[in-house]
């Protein structure tokens, strides 16, 4: 994070939750250094919650004296949100309070490495301080072992004194090889008596096992098992914005997280509900045609790409017209494919666009070429100025900028090719066009990044690989209007469905926190849009179900399996039953056999919810899966419309009626009546199925005598069946066991 445009970026993380913490850090002097350092990067507000937060974080780590344990957690920021300072705070905190050693262990790339170690450097202050407190090993290798043993040593003489002992800090890059060569390193030296914090930046990636489903082990994987086992007192904490992965592992799994912390941004942080929210403004449509693929190879410049580069330049101009040209950048992202070769074709373009520009903004200002093109960009021009508002300079401001800005913005290729380049010199340019693909995609990032040019497809459509593209999220509130996002139209829609399936994690995790349970009972279940994957599949060892409910009954299908969840269920119907205004059913709903049964005609459904729907007891494992993704649903809507009316029916309530059970699976085969006699019959009744409303939800509550080939079973079963009307369709994803 940094000050862009000369605004304050202000993060402000998780509000203070201290129960379920094993102890109380303090704020020590590394800390409040730390906080200093940021400066005006933080008000007093997000300065506190900073604190409070990674207190809680490292509230939850093991402490670093007392009996060996370990534990693992998971922090859950958004992508760009400030992940990086988190776990920064978390290094002077952990300092601050007796961690002799800290290994923070980042991307799978040298980019994605330099740029962390880079940033420790600089917010630790290592070359600017005027003590050796913190003493950095990038990478370590046999010759830094007598250093790091003589630190640890340190550790352990009681003679030398607290502000003499210096704090180790490793990084290294997430690859198999140079955690042997650490794991080596370390387990010959004398690791008695020392804990140690591990933080595994973006833990979703290279860490997790890919070769569960072959009951073996990942390489990687398996040198973070080492690692680990090398210290008996230690915790692993994982941060990542895209958890699935991390969550979806089996629990037994040595990386599945005892417990989770959420990362709340700032007020300056723009994510998937400002971009892909109802209106979205900063969104426009990359057409089929020009998106690239196999079928459809793009072998011109495509128009909207000249598009997406004239509204860059209309900003970029913006910034010399404001001065704001020697604090700030200004950066476009072009992001064709995950393949290396279309990256060559797209930055050649945009330098023969870029020339040609140039060539044309030099002519005289009567040339009819000039003229034609000026009257282009003043297109451009009006669609920023629409989501700028009165802050936009005037177009002859802009145009009068407008050849510098074409002129002096660097085109480079970012990718693992001969011609990419290894790093960006931001402070050598305020405006940049970075041509690249999967080494932009995690991770990276794009200082002063306001238009993505993007036409790649969904790819395995996996959710967490997905939202690591949004190099375009971040703190950007303060030039957001100069924004814009260029995606096929099924990346857009994805991405509006991650939206929903985001939040509806979070907002799990953060009530799941407030339980103080381990997060081994965390019930996995949570919405997932269709034709999306959660991660994938090489490294889920268990199972999900998935499906949507829409204009369609379910009911719970095994009831009577266990005898406690049976009286458990008898409690909750008669208890709702006898305390709401049931009444017989009018002959004018379904016909006069109808009058049998009794209603609870347009009540509120979050009242039903609450009060009936998520106290009944399901016990077997398909009927917990079904169950779970209808109360994801169902909460979903309320919480879009919490003022949703439903139906309740008592069907039946002065007879148990009868129903068979099938040998072989053990569910019900049909729990509703059919339909008897004829349409005119006065005593004609349609059958249970029709009895719901039109476009609201409908509960059927019975009480049944089960029959096994002709024998009861049991008897007084009470059993539940929900009508979800289209509106309310959401997919869902629940896996096993839950």
């Amino acid at each position: 994070m940094s000050t862009i445009d000369g605004s304050t970026v202000t993060v402000q993380l998780s509000q203070p939750v201290t129960s379920g913490t094993n102890w109380q850090p303090i704020e020590g002097q590394e800390t409040t250094e730390l906080l200093q350092h940021f400066g005006s990067k933080l008000d007093a507000d997000a300065r506190q919650s900073l604190v409070e937060s990674t207190a809680n974080i490292l509230g939850r780590c093991v402490p670093p004296s007392g009996a060996d344990e370990a534990n693992t957690g998971l922090v859950v920021g958004y992508v760009q949100s400030g992940k990086t300072m988190s776990f920064t705070t978390l290094a002077a905190m952990a300092a601050d309070n007796g961690y002799p050693l800290i290994i923070v262990i980042t991307g799978t790339t040298d980019l994605l490495f330099n740029q962390s170690a880079q940033r420790l450097e600089k917010d630790l202050r290592m070359d600017s301080r005027g003590d050796r407190k913190w003493q950095h090993f990038k990478e370590p290798t046999t010759t830094d072992r007598a250093r790091l043993h003589e630190i640890l040593e340190d550790w352990r003489d009681p003679s030398v004194p607290m502000t003499e002992r210096q704090i180790a800090l490793i990084t290294i890059k997430k690859n198999w090889s140079v955690l042997r060569k650490l794991v080596t390193l370390l387990n010959s030296l004398d690791r008695s008596g020392i804990p140690a914090l591990i933080i595994d930046d973006e833990a979703d990636q290279a860490s997790l096992n890919t070769r569960v489903r072959q009951n073996s082990e990942s390489t990687t994987y398996t040198r973070l098992k080492q690692l680990r086992n090398l210290f008996p007192r230690h915790s692993f904490i994982q941060y990542t914005a895209t958890p699935q992965a991390n969550l979806l592992i089996s629990i037994l799994d040595v990386l599945s997280p005892d417990y989770a912390e959420l990362l709340l941004p700032g007020e300056d942080y723009t994510g998937g509900i400002e971009f892909f929210g109802e209106r979205q403004p900063h969104i426009r449509i990359i057409p089929a045609s020009q998106a690239p693929s196999r079928q459809n190879p793009v072998t011109d410049l495509p128009e909207s790409l000249i598009d997406a580069m004239r509204v860059f330049f209309i900003g970029v101009s913006a910034g010399y017209v404001l001065e704001q040209t020697n604090r700030s950048n200004r950066t476009m992202l072009i992001h064709p494919s995950r393949e290396t070769d279309p990256h060559s074709d797209y930055a050649t373009w945009a330098r023969s666009l870029v020339q040609s520009w140039k060539d044309v903004l030099s002519l005289e200002d009567s040339d009819a070429d000039k003229q034609e093109l000026l009257a282009e960009f003043e297109v451009s021009y009006q669609d920023i100025a629409s989501t700028v508002g009165c802050s936009m300079p005037t177009w002859d401001a802009i145009q009068a900028r407008l050849r510098t800005a074409v002129r002096r913005t660097h085109i480079e290729v970012v990718n693992r090719t001969a011609q990419g380049v290894a790093d960006i010199a931001w402070r050598d340019n305020y405006s940049w066009i970075l041509v690249g693909g999967q080494k932009l995609d995690r991770g990276f990032t794009v200082e002063g990044l306001t238009v993505t040019y993007m036409p790649r497809g969904l790819g395995m459509g996996n959710a967490d690989t997905l939202q690591q593209r949004g190099r375009f999220f971040g703190y950007k509130r303060s030039y957001l209007g100069y924004c814009r996002i260029y995606l096929e139209s099924d990346s857009v829609d994805a991405f509006t469905d991650y939206v929903i399936h985001e939040e509806n994690v979070r907002r799990q995790l953060e009530e799941f926190r407030s339980t103080n349970l381990p997060m081994s009972q965390w019930k996995r279940a949570f919405l997932m849009p269709s034709g999306m994957q959660p991660t994938r599949r090489n490294v889920l060892a268990v199972d999900h179900l998935r499906d949507s409910f829409s204009d369609d009954w379910f009911w719970v299908r095994t009831p009577h399996q266990a005898e406690e969840s049976v009286v458990a269920n008898r409690i909750t119907f008669d208890s709702y039953t006898g305390q709401k205004p049931f009444e017989d059913l009018p002959d004018s709903m379904y016909g006069a056999a109808a009058t049998r049964h009794q209603g609870l005609v347009g009540t509120s459904l979050r009242e039903v919810y609450d009060e009936l729907l998520i106290q009944v007891s399901v016990v077997e494992d398909e009927d917990t899966q079904r169950y779970y993704g209808a109360m994801l649903q169902i909460q979903h809507y309320l919480e879009q419309q919490p003022d949703e009316l439903c139906d309740v029916y008592f069907l039946n309530p002065d007879d148990d009626s009868r129903r068979a059970v099938d040998p072989v699976s053990g569910q019900i085969e049909n729990v509703f009546q059919g339909s008897n006699r004829q349409p005119n019959d006065p005593q004609y009744y349609p059958g249970d199925r029709p009895l719901h409303g039109t476009d609201r939800l409908t509960v059927h509550l019975r009480r049944l005598e089960l029959t096994e080939s002709g024998t009861v079973i049991a008897s007084d079963v009470p059993v539940l069946a929900v009508w979800i009307p289209a509106k309310m369709a959401q997919a869902w994803l629940v896996q096993n066991g839950v």
